[in-house]
């Protein structure tokens, strides 16, 4: 078997029965690359059955999105026996259901990767991971009875109001559409000053497991600072206009306040927004604030001090009088990877130069 993350299903009746668990995977490898020009009777059956399952069991657990096309697969089969792919996340409810099905059909079911193989009775082979597969499936009746969410939609719909009732109380009005969504989000913005700002949270699922995480960017814009930067050929910043700031990840975020899954978790992360997090963006309120921001060495600082926001940031300099600016410059030419930027370097930067010191006043004296 290429893939070992597989299931490999044959009909007992057609095929015989393994003796034991090497027998098993001979037989898997064999039937699973022997042509036949027609699907046993009961292969159609268990394909149907899981189809329908899958169908239904979507609507809880997006794991299940695009076992309901099973039945199609089976119907093009040219093999004696099937192979499933199983999923990262999910695989053990998805391979409690396979099972089941396959004992009433008399069908064999092998599994390489979990060193497993199912035959109808609930026999398990090898003998002794019988104990794993019984854990297994006490930790699904478990996760069944728990009423935690088990998709993003239903993370979304127990987060979003956590987030309306703390933003609300900073000035954040919700329901900012993004241009380009990469996922299922929330988004908020507000106006501090004349400075505009946003907050997005991309909500994610451990690959893998059943936590929940977010990927957090947020950013900051000034319309003088746009108006500046959009007389140039540079690179248009998605999805907004600004100095884009990732404020947090999964990956950055403390164990402890990083992986939600369950209420109390759920509320410790809302807690480290108002505490950890929210203080940064409610500093950032002047053109002044924002260019000391991104030249301190605040750990949030490493994406928007990027060689492509180089433009941005000279114009934030410029507007803020920022004593270091003649230096500023010089740093900003020794970098040598402008990314998206790159390509208008040559050209336009020195254009910006000429604008900012010809024709732009800073915003303070």
């Amino acid at each position: 078997m290429a893939n070992r993350n597989e299931l490999i299903i044959w009909d007992l009746d057609a095929y015989g029965t393994p003796s034991d668990f090497d027998e098993a995977l001979e037989m898997a490898d064999v039937l699973s690359e022997q042509c036949e020009d027609n699907t046993s009777l009961a292969l159609k059956k268990f394909a149907s059955k899981l189809s329908k399952t899958a169908q239904k069991a979507k609507l809880d657990d997006d794991f299940w999105e695009g076992y309901q096309a099973i039945e199609q697969h089976v119907a093009t089969l040219s093999y004696a026996a099937f192979v499933l792919e199983m999923p990262d996340r999910g695989w053990e409810s998805i391979l409690k259901e396979v099972v089941a099905l396959a004992s009433q059909l008399n069908l064999a079911v092998v599994y390489e990767e979990a060193i497993m193989a199912f035959l109808p009775n609930n026999q398990v082979l090898p003998p002794e991971n019988l104990p794993y597969w019984q854990a297994i499936k006490a930790s699904l009746k478990v996760r069944a009875a728990s009423t935690f969410p088990k998709t993003l939609k239903q993370f979304k719909k127990l987060m979003e109001p956590k987030f309306d009732v703390l933003l609300t109380k900073h000035g954040f009005v919700g329901g900012l559409e993004m241009p380009e969504p990469e996922g299922i989000y929330s988004a908020y913005s507000r106006k501090l000053g004349d400075i505009d700002q946003y907050i997005e949270f991309l909500y994610r699922l451990e690959h893998g497991a059943d936590d929940f995480t977010f990927i957090i960017t947020s950013g900051v814009s000034q319309e003088r600072v746009n108006n500046i930067y959009e007389k140039f050929a540079f690179y248009k910043i998605k999805p907004f206009l600004s100095i884009t700031i990732p404020i947090s990840s999964y990956r950055e975020l403390p164990p402890t306040e990083g992986i939600i899954n369950n209420i109390e978790s759920a509320e410790k992360f809302v807690c480290y927004l108002e505490t950890q997090l929210l203080p940064i963006l409610n500093q950032l309120n002047s053109v002044i604030a924002i260019d000391s921001f991104i030249q301190s060495d605040h750990p949030y600082t490493s994406f928007p001090k990027l060689g492509f926001n180089a433009p941005m940031r000279i114009i934030f300099a410029r507007l803020a009088n920022n004593p270091k600016y003649e230096e500023l410059i010089i740093q900003l030419e020794r970098d040598m990877n402008w990314g998206a930027n790159d390509k208008a370097r040559a050209t336009e930067w020195p254009k910006l130069l000429k604008y900012l010191q010809d024709e732009v006043q800073p915003l303070v004296p």
